[in-house]
């Protein structure tokens, strides 16, 4: 294991002062993450009526379009981070290469998570934890699904206490920021629907900045693994098989 101590503080410091610098970027594929979700949002403050059925009718595009732009995302933000420069086209391009991998998983993600709440949530709790990662590994390491959550498993085995308390921080982050907001539409008897999109867009600014938090952890948890010191040094070849 190599000797490389990770600070919260800093790993947050860095992803705001990395959002800034793909600001346009990141955002455009967060906001393609939700773009479905804020529209039928919207639909609900004007057209009630049609909300729900609409809603219904696009379930499946609203998740394909929202694990194929995380999945963009991801690869954006790793890929920067190691240095690179990419463009929008070029990660979705490549996110659709690994469109149907990536939807499976993050199917079988789920169902996951619903097995550990019926077995009363401490499970979910883990396996959440313990498959943090399996998305940054199937897109960052070209990896299949199952293969992904095993590897997520190993890289959180390294320090499973700091990738917990890496999630109590965002929880906290977002509880901090979300409060005001709730408090201030309270206060202003806003209809629940406005308080949705509200916090809809809210969610689309903060999720770059929490993909590029993660991500540097997965990247220290991979280096204190594998013994390298940049991610970009096991990473498959782009035009590999």
């Amino acid at each position: 294991m190599t000797d490389n101590p990770f600070s919260y503080s800093k790993a947050l410091s860095r992803s705001m002062r990395h959002y800034s610098d793909h600001f346009i970027l990141f955002l455009t594929l967060s906001f393609f993450a939700s773009i479905l979700p804020l529209c039928s949002l919207i639909l609900e403050v004007f057209l009630p009526d049609l909300s729900s059925d609409i809603s219904w009718m696009f379930l499946p595009a609203i998740f394909g379009l929202y694990v194929l732009s995380l999945m963009a995302l991801i690869e954006a933000v790793g890929r920067t981070f190691g240095g690179e420069i990419v463009s929008l086209k070029e990660v979705m391009l490549s996110s659709w290469g690994r469109f149907w991998p990536g939807l499976q998983g993050y199917l079988l993600f789920i169902l996951i998570v619903l097995l550990g709440l019926v077995m009363l949530v401490v499970p979910a709790i883990y396996w959440m934890t313990i498959f943090t990662f399996f998305l940054f590994v199937l897109v960052l390491e070209d990896k299949k699904p199952w293969a992904s959550f095993r590897r997520s498993h190993e890289l959180v085995k390294v320090d499973f206490l700091k990738v917990f308390r890496a999630h109590v921080i965002v929880l906290t982050i977002t509880i901090a920021l979300f409060l005001p907001l709730f408090i201030g539409m309270f206060l202003l008897f806003m209809p629940l629907p406005v308080k949705k999109i509200f916090t809809g867009l809210l969610e689309v600014l903060l999720l770059p900045f929490y993909m590029g938090f993660y991500y540097q952890l997965y990247d220290h948890l991979r280096c204190l693994k594998d013994g390298r010191s940049n991610i970009h040094e096991s990473l498959a070849p782009r035009n590999s098989p």
